[in-house]
């Protein structure tokens, strides 16, 4: 989560050379987790990045797994 919110944060930065535009990204994280297929694993961040979608965009949003291990590392999350 927090590279992906360094990710946002840098696109958010940048500008379209040709519009000066600001540009935006949303963005879905998941976690493999054993016994988890490489299509298993797609499908979380999918469900995420539809989370982060439906949230109004421009944000990144964490699958159930990855939002679980957090909770589990309270100790280590500022």
């Amino acid at each position: 989560m927090l590279l992906a919110r360094r990710v946002r944060g840098a696109i958010r930065s940048a500008t379209l050379a040709f519009d000066d535009q600001p540009l935006g990204a949303s963005i879905g994280v998941a976690q493999w987790t054993r016994g988890n297929s490489a299509d298993d694993l797609l499908e979380e961040a999918d469900r995420a990045l539809l989370c982060a979608k439906r949230a109004g965009g421009g944000v990144a949003a964490a699958s159930e797994y990855v939002v679980a291990d957090i909770r589990a590392r309270e100790d280590w999350v500022a």
